[in-house]
């Protein structure tokens, strides 16, 4: 279950689709990955595209390693067969030096390219897996607030703990957008996020949500509104701070 935006919390599970294919996740990330691959068919779609991928990359790469032994057997054989003191040998030489050096640096470019891709993927999985950790602590200790649901079919819950706040809701329209606002007892907005559901569901951590005593969710299309002026779809009272 990933926090902030829908489209912020479903990719890191598709970043998390490619560590799985390469076989770097460690035992904690696969279990949490592997449960989701069982309820977002999306997800097991692009784990069979990436196997896919993966799959025809290694055929490439094994079709090229055997083209390559045999140009460098017909050049060896070409190379034995000639005078060694033929004038263009040195020339040949120099060229295949120069060919080898700029597809060395090329080779070196997109490893380093891929190490910092990689790096910033383990970076967000590590951000996400915090969020993970402190999220399932609110909602196990935390204080739970007073929900009002205010359209058909949808449910939700909202706990606060060390003036964290987390919220879940489900029966959301994943075409909808959603403004998640905090509101003090005089009106004044403390915090506004925009939201889009994955598969009917909100996740949203709130780290110090301000002086709000009232979380309200609203409907909203085009750019976020400052204040919740869209179709309410729930409210909740917050608890007093300690």
């Amino acid at each position: 279950m990933g926090m902030g935006t829908g489209d912020r919390s479903h990719r890191f599970f598709e970043d998390m689709a490619v560590t799985h294919v390469l076989g770097g996740l460690d035992e904690s990330d696969g279990r949490v990955f592997r449960s989701h691959l069982l309820e977002c068919a999306d997800c097991r779609a692009r784990v069979g595209e990436l196997r896919a991928i993966a799959h025809e990359l290694a055929d490439v790469e094994r079709d090229e390693r055997r083209q390559r032994a045999a140009k460098a057997i017909e050049t060896k054989r070409r190379e034995t067969a000639e005078d060694d003191d033929e004038p263009g040998d040195a020339g040949r030489g120099q060229r295949a030096a120069r060919i080898l050096a700029v597809v060395g640096f090329a080779l070196v470019v997109v490893l380093a390219a891929w190490n910092f891709t990689l790096r910033g993927t383990v970076a967000r999985q590590e951000m996400a897996i915090a969020d993970l950790q402190q999220a399932s602590e609110i909602l196990q200790l935390g204080e739970a607030a007073i929900v009002r649901t205010l359209v058909d079919g949808v449910e939700a819950q909202v706990k606060v703990r060390d003036g964290n706040l987390v919220l879940l809701a489900d029966g959301l329209d994943d075409d909808e957008l959603y403004g998640v606002y905090g509101l003090t007892a005089d009106g004044d907005v403390t915090f506004s996020r925009g939201w889009q559901p994955t598969d009917q569901k909100l996740h949203v951590l709130i780290r110090n949500p301000g002086d709000a005593d009232q979380l309200i969710v609203t409907e909203y299309t085009g750019q976020m509104p400052p204040q919740p002026d869209g179709r309410r779809v729930l409210t909740a009272r917050l608890p007093a701070p300690d």
